[in-house]
């Protein structure tokens, strides 16, 4: 007897551990699925314009994209996405005048997670807040969404040019950026980056500018119209020289 109300004990502790623990992702989905919507930004059913009189707002051209299963470190996918960049250089009709950068190239990176429903069919945009010589430019992108897999787990790269209208820049550097979904079919976005290197440009450049974040979030709305954000904030490092 001593022994089953020695188990009995036992028993009820680590039911008791069990229900403290926090859930897994999957458990937190299951339970946000029932609820119907799962953004943790507290920036649902925005609208998506430019409220900042200071920066020039431009559309950027989607020029590429791949995307790569979790198999492929960032590193490996990187590499192969790189060679693709390099095979379309050679084709791309150029804006800029000889050693002069009209335009820039830069490349949007997104992570998406592999549990269930993390992935989007939903419209995407992404913009980024670039320091110029010539002032600043907010660039939106064009609709992040292409045939195929995207979003749907893992790293999806996009190449995209940019440029300050009728005049060339010496220098480029990212500054800020942010990440925004349309509809009710929520995304968790695990990494969200942006990066821009001297050997993606079509004139000589050197050195690199990014911004790197781990949003952790989702993004959803409760109604097909409206935009939902994650922000990272003014975290953009170095620079681009042309």
């Amino acid at each position: 007897m001593k022994n089953l109300r020695m188990y009995a004990i036992i028993a009820v502790g680590m039911m008791c551990i069990t229900s403290c623990e926090k859930p897994e992702e999957n458990q937190i989905i299951s339970k946000t699925q029932e609820e119907g919507f799962m953004s943790t930004t507290g920036n649902s059913e925005t609208i998506l314009m430019n409220n900042d009189p200071s920066t020039k707002m431009i559309e950027s051209t989607q020029l590429l994209h791949m995307h790569f299963d979790k198999e492929l470190s960032k590193e490996e996918a990187i590499a192969k996405f790189n060679k693709k960049v390099t095979e379309f250089m050679k084709t791309y009709q150029s804006k800029n005048e000889k050693d002069v950068s009209t335009e820039w190239f830069y490349r949007v990176d997104t992570y998406t997670g592999y549990q269930n429903a993390n992935g989007t069919d939903g419209k995407v945009e992404a913009i980024t807040w670039f320091n110029t010589d010539q002032g600043i430019v907010n660039t939106f992108s064009e609709d992040l969404d292409n045939s195929g897999d995207d979003r749907e787990g893992g790293w999806d790269f996009y190449l995209l040019s940019a440029e300050y209208p009728g005049k060339a820049v010496s220098w480029v550097e990212a500054n800020k950026a942010q990440l925004w979904l349309q509809g009710t079919d929520g995304w968790f976005v695990k990494r969200f980056d942006i990066e821009m290197w001297y050997h993606l440009q079509n004139v000589p450049a050197t050195g690199y500018t990014r911004i790197h974040s781990v949003p952790n979030v989702w993004l959803d709305n409760s109604n097909s119209s409206g935009w939902d954000h994650y922000n990272t904030g003014t975290k953009g490092t170095g620079r681009v020289d042309f």
